[in-house]
């Protein structure tokens, strides 16, 4: 066979690990664009033939490792690396500030042990890419886009309703001060997700919607979303806020949102949207001319025939 035939996308073989949620985005974006792509599984508590039959199965053909969110190089990274397997190290936020935070010489060991396994880094979005530099990591941008992130433009809500995300770390993404605004304004409604708000004190316009699967209706309640954590990437919540004509106040500067760290500015910035009240095209447009989930499937793939060639 010759070396273009194998390199064709349905010869490329993928495994896809690190995060579930990403692991199957990416995976998705793949096999748009033909790749043999698939989510890595965990074998552990299987008899010993399944197992190994498994991981035979995985690894057989397997021409490049995809690690999303990396951390210590993993068993799986380090046989891939062995059998000539590429490995591709995929940073999409909190990853990058992991690094940052350890101490000096542990930072040094980790990012010799990524450099000796790696054979590409990717980041998802020029913040991180900038950060990794500062690191010594020189990485090249790739975006892990979901497929619904270009949805319709809708109108806004009749009462303005601020959105927000805390997930499971509610300090991390400024939860007392998203709570410190929602008391001093009292007359807003705030609706949170990812969360189900268990031990928070918080004032009767705040709403716990914990984890939901239909993110288009709570789009569509929204007028705003305020997103302010300690640490971000290319935050795909903002994405699509901002493709269905939501204004956007974030902690880290993004093109076409509103940059708020603390209480004064935020709440300055909350009172002047509402003034709006129709979406925001400008911002809607210029994400569906600037983020194409398809567009980046085909950077990927570009990418692993580069280093398999």
């Amino acid at each position: 066979m010759s070396r273009v035939a194998w390199m064709e996308p349905g010869r490329i073989k993928v495994r896809v690990g690190g995060m579930p949620r990403w692991n199957r985005v990416l995976v998705a974006l793949l096999r748009g664009v033909g790749v043999d792509a698939f989510e890595t599984r965990d074998w552990r508590g299987r008899s010993r033939v399944r197992r190994w039959w498994g991981t035979w199965h995985e690894v057989s053909g397997l021409k490049i490792e995809h690690v999303i969110f990396p951390g210590p190089p993993q068993r799986m990274e380090r046989w891939s690396r062995a059998l000539g397997v590429r490995v591709v190290y995929h940073f999409i936020g909190s990853d990058v500030l992991a690094l940052q935070r350890l101490s000096a010489p542990d930072r040094a060991r980790r990012l010799a042990e990524l450099k000796r396994y790696g054979a590409a880094f990717v980041a998802d979005g020029p913040y991180l890419q900038a950060e990794l530099t500062e690191l010594g990591l020189r990485a090249e941008i790739l975006r892990c886009l979901p497929p619904g992130l270009l949805g319709e433009v809708s109108p806004l809500p009749e009462r303005f309703t601020v959105l927000s995300y805390w997930a499971d770390r509610p300090e991390f993404y400024r939860a007392p001060l998203v709570l410190k605004l929602a008391a001093a304004m009292r007359d807003v409604d705030f609706l949170v997700v990812g969360t189900d708000g268990a031990g928070l004190l918080a004032t009767p316009n705040v709403r716990f919607h914990g984890e939901t699967r239909d993110m288009e209706a709570v789009y569509r309640k929204s007028s705003v979303l305020l997103r302010l954590p300690l640490h971000d990437g290319l935050p795909k919540m903002v994405l699509e806020a901002q493709a269905r004509g939501r204004r956007v106040i974030c902690s880290h500067p993004l093109p076409h949102a509103a940059h708020a760290e603390d209480f004064d500015v935020a709440q300055a910035t909350l009172t002047r949207f509402r003034e709006h009240t129709q979406p925001d095209h400008e911002a809607a447009a210029y994400i569906r001319q600037t983020y194409d989930p398809a567009a980046e499937a085909r950077r990927a793939l570009r990418m692993y025939q580069e280093l398999l060639a």
